[in-house]
């Protein structure tokens, strides 16, 4: 009983007044998401409560349960009004409801369910395993009617992390969206390469005529294989000495901006030396693009420093770029 007048007095608060591998940042927040569940950084218990966010455009709650979402999810504008709610039980989304506003007066509603999947869509994407393993790119570039060039992509893949073995399906949702009407169909899956997992999430919309729109995959290392290397500390200590000409060394930038550079090293702030690296990430396009995420203090706050490298040949990174991540403000956190 008590929990639920916390959650009561807690959903109040916001209503008067939150979209980075083995670990996958949030990089607004600082936590962490290895296999699928939620962790405090640093933590090794998976994680149970409430988190509240805000930001200058909405506050959102969500409810954890041992490291899953389980429960309401709810974004509130700053006028007050839900613009999303959704659902969750043991990390599954099982429904989600999109209000939009205009002058204050709700304009639309859109609702998303999750659907029972079935034997056509378990068929669907065991024929892109297939394909994928046998190499048949244009096949596979037709059954999903995609202008992404998959042929491209796994090339690239494959130069980096070696042949690809084996294809493990790992979870199929089916969830309909009714203001579109269509059927969004998702696949969780374990690309076996050679040198390492990747998880891999590939999104297909089956359209009102049953057609396939394949929207191409996401990457992740399925574990911490892709570890911290020392450019992270050439970059702090760029920044905590304000070093302009390292900085444009780094960064690949024109001369001609030294002025700009040297007026933003010098409203930075102080970096602490200390760091905590978080995750590595990817890009993948026409180039393979890393991206190593550390948690720094920068003026007494934690923020998410991000170095990004381009991929040369196997095993040989270019840093071409390092921001730090933009952040909400910290999460309020009450455990269950």
């Amino acid at each position: 009983m008590k929990l639920i007048k916390l959650f009561i007095i807690l959903f109040l608060f916001i209503s008067c007044g939150y979209q980075g591998t083995n670990v996958s940042i949030e990089q607004e927040t600082g936590w962490q998401k290895r296999y699928d569940t939620y962790y405090e950084v640093g933590s090794e218990t998976p994680y149970s409560g409430i988190y509240i966010s805000k930001s200058k455009n909405d506050n959102v709650t969500v409810q954890f349960k041992n490291g899953k979402m389980d429960g309401d999810f709810l974004r509130l504008n700053n006028n007050g009004d839900t613009t999303e709610y959704r659902l969750y039980k043991n990390g599954h989304k099982t429904i989600q409801i999109d209000f939009g506003y205009k002058n204050g007066q709700r304009q639309w509603r859109e609702t998303n369910n999750e659907k029972k999947v079935t034997i056509n869509d378990e068929q669907i994407f065991e024929k892109i395993k297939s394909l994928i393993l046998l190499n048949d790119y244009d096949n596979l570039q037709s059954f999903l009617n995609s202008y992404n060039n998959y042929k491209t992509e796994f090339r690239i893949l494959t130069s980096q992390f070696g042949r690809l073995n084996s294809i493990e399906i790992i979870e199929i949702t089916n969830v309909f969206d009714s203001y579109n009407k269509r059927e969004d169909l998702r696949a969780q899956m374990i690309f076996n390469y050679e040198d390492i997992k990747l998880r891999t999430s590939l999104l297909i919309i089956k359209d009102s005529t049953g057609n396939l729109i394949g929207q191409g995959f996401g990457i992740k290392p399925v574990s911490n294989e892709l570890i911290p290397d020392n450019k992270i500390t050439e970059v702090i200590d760029i920044l905590k000495h304000k070093d302009v000409d390292r900085f444009l060394s780094i960064k690949h930038i024109d001369e001609k901006h030294r002025h700009e550079i040297k007026e933003y090293l010098n409203d930075f702030g102080t970096i602490s030396s200390t760091y905590q690296f978080l995750n590595t990430d990817f890009l993948l396009g026409a180039e393979m693009i890393y991206l190593k995420n550390y948690l720094v203090d920068i003026d007494g706050k934690k923020q998410i420093l991000t170095l990004r490298y381009t991929a040369i040949t196997k095993n040989n990174l270019d840093l071409r770029l390092f921001y730090i991540a933009p952040q909400r403000s910290p999460f309020k956190v009450m455990h269950f």
